[in-house]
């Protein structure tokens, strides 16, 4: 993918940090302090050569005017490419834009927005759009066979840590989890975690400084200097000998915390390389702004919850033992008839 077309972080990051600009040909200004700048400043550096306005967010590069699309729009533009008007050569991200879809290297027009003086007062003309990453909901896909799940896109594959087995044929992301995820559920109890994975959080849990949900916890690994990778389980132990990976050590917070995004990548948004906070991290699936607090969070073992969940297995009911203890703290996605964004495809 060029860098026109490099996935932008999520939605509700961009909304913590910049808001629309009348002010500025960049159309943005900081709603936060940063290093040099203060509230209401201008965003974006000018290209001497194309006119165009750059920002730097979580250390990469990105085109100020796909960002002012996302804020104006509130629709994603991965995998498209967002253009000016011809009649705006100065390239002044506050008049008109226009999205095309790029595939085949032909671009289609999907989306035009007409230029206005205000962001607010932007009118759009819709048609179908897709996204880098859609979600396909299956209704009762359990209990689907090899074939049906695969002309769904999806296969049955190594557990997730949370127990789930059904991933997508691609980015090998967990189906159940994504729904987590999507619900905005952060939070985990250690004994329900599956077997492969639970002792090895255990020890990963007791390096980390848990404080405040608004501070970053430092990760301590014992003879490492900094969080580095960890061997754990992971998706790629379907297609090989090896029952375990080297893995970052904050992939494996987020999916324990939130859930297994696969292949897909997982950033910290504080920008802290040592932080092991969960709700400072955040993958292409999370929608909205985090939850105060990471709940259940429960990181030791409790005799009474692993017996429960040993005779579970035996019977086969260890998700409705899940579903009925998250019941009483959390919305838990699998009690929900349908997932919040979900398409049938």
């Amino acid at each position: 993918m060029s860098r026109d077309y490099k996935e932008l972080p999520p939605l509700w990051y961009l909304q913590q940090q910049f808001q629309l600009s009348e002010k500025y040909p960049s159309g943005l200004e900081w709603r936060v302090k940063r290093a040099g700048y203060q509230i209401g400043d201008a965003v974006g550096c000018k290209h001497r050569t194309n006119n165009l306005y750059t920002v730097y967010v979580w250390g990469e590069k990105y085109l100020a005017h796909r960002i002012v699309w996302y804020l104006r729009t509130g629709q994603c533009p991965d995998g498209h490419a967002v253009e000016h008007d011809d009649s705006n050569p100065g390239k002044d991200n506050r008049l008109g834009l226009r999205v095309s879809y790029v595939a085949n290297k032909k671009r289609t027009l999907l989306v035009r927005e007409t230029a206005s003086s205000s962001p607010t007062e932007t009118k759009t003309e819709t048609a179908p759009t897709t996204s880098t990453r859609i979600f396909k909901y299956v209704h009762d896909i359990d209990e689907l066979d090899e074939s049906q799940l695969e002309s769904h896109g999806y296969y049955r594959g190594y557990p997730c840590v949370h127990g789930h087995r059904i991933r997508h044929h691609q980015e090998h992301w967990c189906f159940h989890c994504i729904m987590k995820i999507q619900t905005n559920v952060c939070g985990f109890d250690l004994n329900y975690l599956h077997i492969n994975y639970k002792e090895r959080y255990r020890k990963l849990w007791k390096a980390i400084d848990v404080g405040a949900p608004e501070d970053c916890w430092n990760v301590r690994l014992p003879g490492k200097v900094g969080p580095k990778r960890q061997c754990f389980p992971s998706y790629r132990s379907f297609n090989t000998t090896q029952r375990v990976a080297n893995v970052n050590v904050h992939k494996l917070i987020y999916q324990c915390a939130w859930g297994d995004v696969g292949s897909t990548t997982v950033t910290r948004i504080c920008g802290n390389v040592w932080c092991g906070n969960p709700l400072h991290m955040a993958s292409s699936w999370n929608r909205g702004l985090p939850p105060e607090r990471v709940h259940p969070f429960e990181r030791e073992y409790q005799a009474e919850k692993l017996m429960l969940i040993a005779r579970a297995k035996l019977e086969n009911r260890e998700q409705e033992v899940i579903r009925r203890d998250y019941k009483a703290t959390i919305t838990h996605p699998l009690e929900a008839k349908e997932p919040p964004y979900y398409d049938e495809g």
